[in-house]
């Protein structure tokens, strides 16, 4: 199994160094071009005059420099290296005496790979030319493309690379590859000119095209993503690699278990102990959720798939909390739980969830921090370039540098304690000495409340008991009412009756005993006897007694008899009665004693109604929520303790894994959750060693007590495959359905790099990887961890666990992404709009414009200024529409609403900067706009979706339509209101099963007015 790990390690290795042979920074290549620039054989890069490019050789004595520049000690002299060939490169043009600084001041629109030969000819490889994908549309970089993907695969389709052997046909190849993107006619070789060449396509109007080549000799991988090849060589040297990294680089999938849903457990309610906020209880799927990761063992990857508006933020944060806490009952050391991501918009939404806080109902002496300064629960592990002021989070730079070098001085600690102590003093409402003195007072408190969390479930359970005994026993509560009443009824009856028959009896002896003396002397007589029976009979026939025979000791013992029944049956009345009134008393009592727990918190407003979802509500909003609060606290005063020693001593942070693990587990104790993206984890964990003379880089494998990763369905397998290693188990948040990742390794790279390291064997091998999800040109983490994750809670989605209850839409507008990918499995729970929404909830605003195409990325500017017009002509009401919804927003100025409340979406960058510009004319600043990643994991009031699109791509396909991911994130971004801005006979109209096709059905189009005509700006 080592051997098959070794392998994969050596492959996402290659494909960290791919990615960045395939786009090298400017501040690597720019040193090494333009004239008169010295060529060193041992640099990265070295610049050629471009006819190189097409003569396929350089110099034999340049060419055995470089091949020996990179000769392995004792190892026999290279005849051959594979490079990488720029075949043209291309500047920025200035403009008014500078460069656009949102742009890349080189364009490389072509990758080869080749080989180097010792004579310094260049032979092709097996793997295909590419475009770098910042070049490729649509993309995310400010940087505008020059072609569209769909050229791409369509080239590519067209003309395999298989079969090119020379350098004159891959010359050729890649020009016709720079033809068909830039969509310029490829000219044939004819006997009076040569075919066409690289150097004379136009590319971008933009750049300007130099006389040089450019050949890449190494990867100069630096930075944060050299630390994670450090983390991987690590492994790959020592044979070493641990549970959970083997669990993720699994290529075949975990063994399922039979799911059980977990959210009425009550033994795992009673390990859920801290809650972030006390705000909302969590929901059944999340508590199912939270409860799985309780039982999760390290070495496990846990899946938890969350479409969205269903509360991953929550979940996550309730996490984190809870196993804060639990450390700080147990008096030990807190965790180290990493949350991170593959790009800074997901790191940026996780830090302000940390930040934002809402502790209504709480104590006023437990809220905030007890310490200066520190407002968040998030620590953000950033690179240098953002460890600066104007970051607004509380960060950690690679140095040292942030908000901790800030509060790990004498200065801070003094004034630190003297405020920590006033907090502990106005909350046990007396004076606190000595921060040891608080440190016992809180985890006492602490204790007492883990106590009552228990009694409150323990209550729970004797109620229901009492309440199970009554529906076993008598039906229901009512029922059980009923029988006291009815059984009360019945002894009252039974009473009558016996006394009523006592009574009877009692007139029979007077009967009998007023006979004449010689009526008695001579009542054997027949004739007599029946005269006396007769006088027995009619008194009997009176009370409707009608008996065959009447004598007197027949009669005496008849009504005896009877006296007797009735009193057997008023026994076994009184012992039911009894027994009923006993289960209704013990029910009572319970009821008292769970209702006498529950008293606290009769000021919160309960969104439950059954006793056990109270219970749970109330320990997530109350009692979890202050034993947090408390943890809190508790762990300021171990913070303050051991900072203080740490300053007075003089003592310093090194990086012995011994110095580093101490600092991040000092840092964990006002921070419970490091942030930071994949990129910063491994630096986060490197330590070191000077051994040998040598400084020696020490990954802490198996450091990080939980790794979480979100938005998981954006992460790449190769960047994400370090952080496990540093890891014990990991929490993997995100949704496939969403956004996909940016892939940068083409696919023929990817497979030669799988063949290359011994893990492709044939075709259906190669189907296997891909549904891996460890593919670095088409897998995410979450694939990886659908695989890996032992439950499969529904059936017709993937693995994995699900958040299911959306709470964020209006349920017209989530059920749009319920029946595009979701099967119907959401739950919606918002509801309809009580009040019409000015708007619409649903709307198509029709534009009539035509689009145009920028290079590799799509604008239509008639819609753009529509889209302005419109917004600008209905902000005064958008910003009394929020203010309506969201009391937090009325102290806020009508910009800092409308930039709350709106959010602009569409397929193409080029489209966000044009809408952008039309906003600037309207004095309209902050509104977000841009892809669908500008507003991942965000929500707005008011969507609005710009389609694009004019009569002028009728016939063309639809960027939107390639797959549901995109209109499923834009329209589920839309709380109460989605707008579409298109062509009426455009939008949708393709095939009624596209996304846009199943959106344009339920848009309500705005026919009170014309559509809007725009003139034609191509």
């Amino acid at each position: 199994m080592s051997q098959y790990h070794t392998q994969i390690s050596r492959y996402f290795r290659q494909s960290l160094i791919d990615a960045d042979r395939l786009c090298p920074e400017d501040k690597d290549i720019l040193p090494v071009l333009g004239p008169d620039k010295k060529q060193d054989p041992k640099e990265a890069y070295l610049a050629f005059e471009q006819s190189i490019w097409q003569q396929g050789r350089i110099n034999p004595s340049l060419a055995a420099q470089i091949l020996d520049a990179r000769q392995g000690k004792n190892k026999e002299p290279l005849q051959q290296s594979e490079i990488v060939i720029f075949p043209r490169v291309d500047h920025l043009k200035y403009q008014g005496g500078a460069y656009d600084q949102r742009k890349r001041t080189v364009l490389l629109p072509l990758v080869v790979f080749a080989h180097l030969q010792r004579d310094g000819t260049l032979q092709p490889t097996k793997k295909a030319p590419w475009i770098p994908r910042i070049w490729i549309g649509p993309s995310e970089e400010s940087t505008e493309p020059f072609t569209e993907m769909a050229k791409i695969d369509e080239f590519f389709t067209q003309h395999p690379f298989e079969g090119i052997e020379d350098w004159p046909q891959l010359t050729a190849y890649c020009a016709r590859l720079l033809c068909h993107a830039t969509g310029t006619s490829f000219r044939e070789p004819s006997a009076e000119q040569a075919s066409t060449q690289v150097a004379e396509i136009l590319v971008s109007d933009d750049f300007s095209q130099s006389a040089q080549c450019l050949f890449q000799l190494d990867t100069p991988v630096v930075g944060a993503k050299a630390n994670l090849l450090k983390v991987l060589d690590f492994l790959i040297d020592r044979k070493h690699y641990p549970t959970l990294y083997q669990a993720y680089s699994e290529r075949n999938n975990a063994r399922l278990s039979t799911f059980e849903s977990k959210q009425d457990s009550v033994g795992l309610a009673q390990q859920h102990l801290g809650q972030m906020s006390g705000e909302f209880p969590l929901s059944v799927k999340q508590r199912n959720a939270l409860h799985h990761f309780i039982e999760q063992v390290d070495g496990e990857v846990l899946a938890v798939n969350g479409p969205p508006g269903t509360g991953k933020t929550t979940l996550l944060r309730s996490v984190v909390a809870n196993l804060w806490t639990q450390a700080a009952l147990n008096q030990s050391e807190p965790p180290l739980i990493v949350a991170t991501s593959n790009n800074n918009q997901a790191v940026t939404n996780i830090l302000e969830s940390f930040a934002r806080i809402d502790e209504d109902g709480l104590d006023e002496s437990l809220k905030g921090r007890w310490l200066p300064e520190v407002d968040s629960y998030g620590l953000y592990f950033c690179s240098s370039a953002k460890a600066n002021s104007k970051n607004p989070y509380r960060y950690a730079g690679p140095k040292g540098e942030g908000c901790m070098e800030a509060w790990q001085t004498q200065t801070f600690i003094t004034e630190a304690q003297t405020h920590f102590l006033n907090q502990v003093s106005q909350w046990q409402q007396s004076k606190c000495q000595s921060v040891d003195d608080a440190l016992k007072a809180l985890h006492r408190e602490m204790l007492a409340v883990k106590k009552q969390i228990s009694q409150g479930f323990d209550f729970l359970e004797n109620w229901q008991s009492a309440f199970s005994l009554i529906e076993k026993k008598f039906g229901s509560l009512d029922g059980l009412r009923e029988t006291i009443t009815v059984t009360k009824v019945a002894l009252e009856e039974q009473e009558k009756a016996y006394q009523q028959e006592k009574q009877r009896l009692d007139e029979l002896y007077g009967l009998w005993e007023s006979r004449s003396w010689w009526v008695r002397c001579f009542i054997w007589l027949p004739h007599i006897r029946k005269q006396e029976e007769r006088k027995t009979a009619r008194l009997l026939n009176q009370w409707d007694r009608h008996l065959e025979v009447s004598s007197d000791e027949q009669v005496e013992s008849y009504i005896n008899q009877l006296m007797t029944q009735i009193a057997t049956q008023t026994s076994g009345l009184q012992k039911e009665l009894l027994a009923a009134e006993k289960a209704l008393d013990h029910f009572l009592t319970q009821q008292g004693k769970l209702e006498c727990w529950m008293a606290p918190v009769k000021q919160l407003k309960l969104f439950s109604k059954t006793k056990p979802e109270q219970v749970q509500e109330l320990n997530d909003r109350y009692y979890r929520f202050r034993l947090f609060k408390l943890a809190t606290h508790y762990f300021e005063a171990r913070w303050l303790k051991e900072t203080k020693s740490f300053v007075e001593s003089n003592d310093a942070d090194k990086k012995s894994p011994f110095k580093l693990l101490r600092k991040l587990r000092r840092y964990a104790k006002l921070t419970p959750c490091f942030v930071s993206t994949f990129y910063m984890v491994p630096s986060t964990f490197m330590a070191g060693e000077y051994k040998d003379n040598v400084w020696q880089d020490l990954p802490q494998l198996e450091e990080i007590d939980l790794l979480i990763v979100d938005e998981a369905g954006q992460a790449l397998p190769d960047v994400s495959a370090a952080s496990f290693a540093l890891a014990k188990k990991a929490l993997i948040v995100g949704d496939t359905d969403q956004i996909e990742p940016v892939w940068s390794i083409p696919a023929g790279v990817d497979r030669s790099n799988l063949a290359l390291y011994g893990l492709l064997g044939d075709d259906v091998d190669y189907e296997s990887w891909l549904d891996s999800g460890l593919l670095v040109s088409s897998g995410n983490v979450m694939r990886v961890a659908q695989r890996q994750c032992r439950y499969h809670q529904i059936e017709q989605l993937q693995r994995g666990l699900y958040l299911t209850e959306h709470r964020r839409c209006f349920n017209d507008i989530v059920g749009y992404c319920n029946d595009l990918v979701y099967q119907g499995v959401l739950e919606p729970l918002r509801g309809n709009a009580k009040h019409d929404v000015p708007w619409g909830t649903m709307t198509m605003e029709p534009v009539v414009s035509a689009s145009r195409s920028y290079g590799g990325s799509r604008g239509n500017p008639g819609e753009a200024q529509a889209i302005a017009d419109w917004l600008s002509s209905q902000s005064q009401k958008i910003v009394e529409y929020a203010r309506q919804q969201d009391e937090k927003l009325k102290d806020k100025t009508d910009a800092e609403v409308l930039s709350k409340a709106v959010g602009i979406i569409t397929p193409f960058s080029k489209q966000a900067a044009l809408i952008r510009s039309e906003l600037t004319k309207h004095s309209i600043e902050n509104i977000t706009v841009g892809t669908v990643h500008s507003l991942q994991g965000d929500e707005r009031f008011i969507v609005l979706f710009s389609s694009v699109y004019g009569e002028n791509d009728k016939d063309s396909g639809k960027f939107y339509d390639a797959g549901s991911n995109m209109l499923n994130v834009a329209v589920s971004r839309a709380k109460d209101s989605l707008i579409v801005f298109g062509d009426p006979n455009v939008f949708g109209m393709s095939a009624t099963g596209s996304p846009s096709g199943m959106l344009r059905q339920r848009l309500a189009l705005n026919a009170s007015k014309e559509p809007n005509v725009q003139p034609s700006f191509i």
